[in-house]
């Protein structure tokens, strides 16, 4: 009857978006990350609007000034994208790498953008390891701007300086509804020649 048929697409127009995915799908990818062992104070994990957001905390992912995963770290990460690629491996991922604006640079010419955007790489570059096409991912540098913690507020609560730092340093996934019929992740900038206009 028609009552029946337009609450089978209210239904599924509550478990599903646009190309099929399920919420129910990234609910369950999220509550396995969520309550495993290994996981439970190195990362924060939400679902906001069909996005999983994976934060890597600092002190957990690299050392100060630094971009490279250890050996610990690594075997990490490997499992959090074993757990993602065991659900689709055509999810868009989306990785932000985070500086903090006291951390000191080890690398001779690196200052907080390139930092943020190596830690962003280092990580993608494990996604692109376990199969995950490069196409459908992208590595976005946001140096020391967005930070979760500030100093002035923390300093009232008595929170060290070196845990503020600690905070701040981070990476965070987005896992992104599947490819499906949608075109590949890319951003750009375009830019014109003054003289010529081209």
């Amino acid at each position: 009857t028609p009552g029946v048929q337009r609450k089978a697409e209210i239904i599924a127009e509550t478990f599903n978006k646009t190309g099929g995915v399920s919420e129910l799908d990234m609910m369950k990818l999220k509550n396995e990350i969520a309550h495993h062992p290994d996981f439970d104070k190195r990362m924060k994990v939400t679902l906001r609007d069909g996005e999983l957001l994976i934060i890597f905390h600092g002190s957990a992912v690299f050392a100060e000034g630094s971009y490279t995963l250890d050996a610990d770290t690594i075997s990490m990460v490997d499992t959090l994208i074993d757990m993602i690629k065991t659900h689709d491996t055509e999810y868009r991922i989306l990785i932000e790498g985070h500086a903090d604006k006291n951390e000191s640079l080890l690398g001779g010419n690196m200052n907080h953008w390139s930092l943020s955007a190596a830690r962003a790489a280092s990580v993608i570059s494990r996604f692109e390891y376990y199969g995950f096409k490069s196409e459908f991912m992208v590595a976005v540098a946001k140096g020391d701007r967005e930070p979760v913690a500030e100093y002035k507020t923390n300093a009232k609560n008595s929170v060290p300086p070196l845990e503020i730092s600690k905070l701040n340093r981070r990476v965070v996934i987005k896992v992104l509804e599947p490819v499906g019929k949608k075109r590949n992740m890319r951003i750009g900038a375009l830019f014109r020649d003054a003289e010529s206009g081209e």
